[in-house]
């Protein structure tokens, strides 16, 4: 049993290929962070844990769980391959991808020669109340990439940005449908997964990678500690993150991946983009309350 924070075509991508590997099913809930953890959180609390294998957009998430003791330790004969980088190896959880955010607009609506080209573009008068974005109150992962927008531009940009009354909608495939029909021009972040398969249906969408950056987030694997079926689990962690796995996951994930030896076209390496990543992961945690202070003072308040 399955229970992600990743999309359905990412999780069933993920299962095909393992069954395909393995002849073993893989039952699966998809939803977002929130709701996967409490649902976990309510199975463990009455001692009947249903879901065998985690999978979660957010790494800060994953340290909570692991704090809490709420993860087997595992760490899978894949991340000891050569080809797994050991920064992305860890005792509780893995990182399955890491998930680039890049601006995205609709090409019908912005013509080239207004195509941004970095976040400062943003500001023009020609994008007030027609950008989208997660609302970082609520969601985490917004909250990340306000934190590493913000640290790259400065607050000063911030109280700009929210001056320009984004729409907040979720989730990322809703923004990306509606900068895809024109009722909002652009984002300036959208995961690459979703815009790339809008695309590569010709859909008038376009990404770009801003000189100022481009959040890069994780994602993560994990088991939980009284996994029904702790083999198969620790079978499936091991395949998603070894090299046939990564090769069949990425190419639906549209993440980079985890191992040196996986490249997938189409996916920027993060040696090609100037990748804003969270760095200070502590500080980053001790000020999320202030974070979202600020964001809602600055983008909601009007």
């Amino acid at each position: 049993m399955l229970y992600s924070g990743f999309t359905e075509a990412d999780n069933l991508a993920a299962a095909a290929a393992f069954k395909d590997k393995y002849g073993i099913n893989v039952d699966m809930y998809t939803g977002n962070t929130n709701d996967v953890v409490a649902r976990y959180d309510l199975e463990a609390q009455a001692g009947r844990v249903v879901v065998d294998v985690i999978a979660l957009a957010d790494i800060f998430v994953s340290r909570d769980l692991e704090k809490r003791g709420l993860l087997m330790a595992y760490s899978p004969t894949s991340t000891q391959e050569p080809g797994f980088d050991k920064r992305f190896a860890g005792s509780h959880y893995q990182n399955a991808g890491l998930t680039i955010w890049p601006a995205a607009w609709n090409t019908e609506l912005v013509p080239a020669a207004r195509a941004p080209k970095d976040y400062t573009d943003f500001l023009d008068p020609s994008w007030s109340g027609r950008l989208g974005m997660l609302d970082a109150s609520t969601s985490l992962i917004a909250l990340q990439y306000y934190y590493l927008l913000r640290t790259a531009m400065g607050v000063d940009y911030m109280k700009k940005l929210g001056a320009q009354n984004l729409q907040f909608v979720s989730p990322n495939n809703a923004i990306a449908e509606r900068v895809v029909v024109g009722e909002i021009y652009g984002a300036p972040f959208l995961i690459l997964n979703v815009a790339d398969g809008l695309m590569s249906k010709g859909a008038p969408l376009a990404v770009g990678y801003m000189a100022s950056g481009t959040p890069v987030l994780a994602r993560t694997i994990q088991i939980s500690k009284d996994a029904p079926h702790p083999n198969a689990a620790k079978l499936f962690v091991d395949y998603l993150l070894a090299k046939e796995g990564q090769e069949k996951f990425q190419v639906v994930a549209r993440s980079v991946s985890p191992r040196t030896d996986v490249k997938i076209e189409g996916v920027p390496a993060l040696s090609e983009i100037k990748a804003l990543t969270i760095q200070d992961v502590d500080g980053f945690v001790a000020s999320q309350k202030d974070l979202r202070s600020e964001f809602e003072q600055f983008f909601k308040s009007r």
